[in-house]
């Protein structure tokens, strides 16, 4: 949630809490999902598609998934979506 009163030690915290949780093992975990999805939907901008993954990955580490397929369904077909899911259920079995 957005406070205005967080300081920057407290926002930094917060980020670095989540960049944890979204990739426990660093910046290779979240590179090799990227190159992932970069062959598996090379005509999709990558920026969001990652954007659209981590909405995705923290949905179902919260054990939210099926909201998260109401909100990206505009953004992608069933077929585009499973590819993503099938990318997801890659990278958390590699890292249990």
């Amino acid at each position: 949630m957005f406070n205005l009163f967080e300081s920057q030690e407290e926002k930094e915290a917060k980020r670095k809490a989540f960049q944890e949780k979204i990739f426990p093992h660093g910046d290779g975990q979240r590179n090799k999902v990227k190159e992932a999805l970069e062959q598996t939907f090379p005509e999709r901008n990558i920026k969001q598609l990652l954007y659209e993954y981590i909405i995705l990955k923290e949905k179902v580490l919260d054990d939210e998934k099926d909201t998260v397929k109401i909100n990206l369904k505009p953004k992608m077909t069933d077929v585009e979506f499973d590819k993503l899911l099938s990318i997801l259920e890659e990278d958390l079995a590699s890292h249990t």
